[in-house]
């Protein structure tokens, strides 16, 4: 299968993983990481809208994208997030979670790379918050949990400077309300 992933166009790629991950299959490690290389070359040609799709279907994978695609989601699709529908929002909040909380991908996150996209983050879900239902709401809080615990202990990163902090807290108020 794996000649075969180094031929397939972007668009392929991505309903690949797509499709692969929405039936929760698990790939065999060597042909998950040719298939984050492939992603990682093809990069440029998604956009922001199929790299977010992309790098949540990876992050369900256990196929860490690698640094390079990982940037770019990071940059590229801050201003599609108040556009997505709740599930998306959780789904991208646990994708992050599952990335950075990856030994080998670790390095790669710094809270200086991923802050902006978390203040585009939680401005998206504060805006669409009453179109969370509460099962949604628990995963998303869930999700911000362990991405405020791995924001806190890399480098650089305290709860005083993490754009989750306030954000936890407005959850918990609204949780109690």
């Amino acid at each position: 299968m794996r000649p075969k992933l180094v031929t397939l166009s972007p668009a392929s790629l991505l309903d690949t993983a797509s499709g692969l991950s929405a039936f929760g299959y698990e790939p065999e490690a060597e042909w998950v990481d040719t298939l984050a290389q492939v992603c990682e070359n093809s990069r440029d040609a998604f956009s922001p809208e199929d790299l977010h799709r992309l790098v949540c279907s990876l992050a369900l994978l256990k196929a860490p994208p690698k640094e390079g695609l990982l940037k770019d989601f990071l940059s590229r699709t801050p201003a599609l997030l108040p556009s997505l529908a709740p599930e998306r929002l959780t789904a991208s909040a646990a994708a992050l979670a599952l990335m950075w909380s990856q030994p080998a991908e670790a390095s790669v996150f710094s809270p200086d790379d991923a802050s902006p996209w978390l203040e585009s983050f939680v401005k998206a879900v504060r805006g669409n918050i009453h179109s969370f239902g509460l099962g949604q709401l628990d995963d998303l809080t869930k999700a911000l949990v362990e991405l405020q615990d791995l924001y806190i202990n890399t480098p650089g990163g305290s709860p005083s400077n993490s754009p989750l902090s306030d954000f936890l807290a407005y959850l918990r108020e609204f949780f109690l309300h």
